[in-house]
């Protein structure tokens, strides 16, 4: 007994010895820090003229900066002087040129870059150069498989009612899914037309959450592989949350937009880096993850998706 004594004594003593060690400060020079070239490119691709989602106008261009310290708090050090190329096996070749209100490269042959599209292909390989004077050549590549093809959706509203505020629209989709690895991403918006307490009329925007009707689906929802399907056609169901207000007194949507997006791999895996990280916010026994990069003498993505937007009338 005495012996264990001494040695909690000893043990004791080296923590209270150490405290000093352990309160020091650390200093180091945020300067050498290597401030990497970034660019952000998740470029969509869609036939439709309808945007349902604005935020997705940056689907269409890239962001380039400088990385930071996680300990600095200023905003992105955007690069102005970039000469931004993005050529493809099918014969595509576009400039892109900084819009300096945005912040983003837009391709430089529109005059108004919210409503230009990238035609992208099947079955085609495309690269990324960013070139800045005095830093090595960026580069990224990215290649596309044959798209899978959303055939028809029906929608049935009010399928579940949870609670007073949310409603569940029950979504049956017949997709053609091709050989070969193919990612999806599934999303809806829904527009409604209410009357404002000054008589006024306005257009209402709202997404959806995607939930799975079959359990055959892991991870999220809205994001899946053709892994339990490939090369198939096949129905799939899906429930679309949609927020009613206060004891439902609000309106039934008059129009739903079902948006299907076929993903390189590129970009579900990023989506994929994403969400474990999220996942992993707050818990302890979270395995550490790194968000997808394929940047070349650089950090960031450069990926590619196929839109295909259905309106339905309700």
């Amino acid at each position: 007994m005495t012996r264990y004594i001494l040695i909690l004594i000893t043990l004791l003593s080296t923590v209270s010895c150490g405290e000093e060690f352990f309160n020091a400060p650390i200093e180091f020079d945020l300067e050498e820090i290597q401030r990497e070239i970034t660019v952000v490119g998740r470029l969509v691709n869609t036939d439709s003229d309808v945007f349902t989602d604005f935020e997705s106008i940056n689907n269409l261009g890239f962001f380039i900066s400088r990385s930071k310290s996680v300990l600095d708090s200023t905003n992105f050090e955007i690069v102005e002087n970039a000469s931004v190329n993005l050529s493809g096996s099918d014969g595509t070749e576009i400039s892109y040129l900084l819009y300096e209100d945005s912040g983003y490269y837009f391709p430089e042959n529109t005059g108004n870059p919210e409503f230009s599209a990238l035609s992208v292909n099947d079955n085609t390989e495309y690269k990324l150069t960013v070139d800045v004077p005095g830093e090595e050549l960026v580069t990224a590549t990215c290649s596309t498989g044959t798209f899978g093809k959303l055939e028809s959706a029906e929608v049935e509203l009010n399928d579940i009612t949870p609670d007073d505020f949310y409603t569940l629209d029950k979504l049956k989709l017949e997709i053609n899914d091709p050989p070969g690895n193919n990612y999806y991403l599934l999303r809806t918006f829904y527009k409604t037309t209410e009357i404002g307490l000054d008589g006024s009329v306005f257009t209402r925007q709202d997404q959806g959450y995607i939930y799975s009707v079959s359990t055959a689906l892991d991870g999220e929802a809205r994001l899946f592989t053709d892994e339990l399907f490939d090369g198939t056609s096949i129905s799939l169901e899906f429930w679309s949350e949609r927020y009613t207000g206060s004891n439902n007194e609000a309106i039934d949507p008059e129009t739903i937009f079902i948006n299907l997006w076929t993903l390189t791999e590129e970009e579900y895996e990023f989506r994929e880096s994403i969400r474990r990280n999220n996942e992993a916010v707050d818990n302890p026994f979270a395995e550490p993850s790194v968000v997808f990069n394929n940047i070349e003498n650089g950090i960031g993505v450069f990926s590619l998706s196929k839109a295909q937007i259905l309106e339905i009338k309700l």
